[in-house]
């Protein structure tokens, strides 16, 4: 997809109508997207797209991203083939699995702390926080 004025388009140039969900877990202190200690993590994107989705949004936190660390197995019980792996590396087999079932991702920078927020006392209303710097 790419945008033409103010349409988003398909290769062809069509205009497309986007039909997301939220597929939230990543920016909380697991590290990766709720579900993967459930069920495979193809069949929930083929789910989506079952559903009639075409897109997803992908939040994340800046401490997944910097901290990096190995995710437990039981965040990720029914996908044994990600035991081991980093939160950035089971993030890459989300978006591998999104994309490979035609879903469009949407990244979201949702927060800096790996918390569930908003509250006025968190310090997570913008990009940067006391941990995180505003570069």
């Amino acid at each position: 997809m790419s945008t033409s004025g103010t349409e988003i388009v398909d290769t062809k140039g069509n205009a497309v109508r986007l039909a997301c969900n939220n597929w939230y877990g990543a920016h909380l202190e697991r590290y990766v997207v709720n579900g993967l200690d459930e069920v495979n993590i193809d069949t929930l994107s083929e789910l989506m797209v079952d559903q009639g989705f075409n897109c997803v949004r992908l939040p994340f936190s800046l401490e997944m991203y910097y901290s990096n660390p190995v995710v437990s197995h039981s965040a990720v019980s029914a996908n044994s083939h990600l035991y081991g792996k980093t939160a950035l590396e089971v993030f890459d087999a989300t978006i591998n699995s999104l994309t490979k079932a035609g879903l469009a991702v949407i990244l979201n920078n949702h927060i800096s702390d790996a918390i569930w927020c908003c509250d006025n006392d968190d310090s997570n209303g913008l990009w940067h926080n006391k941990n995180y710097s505003a570069q």
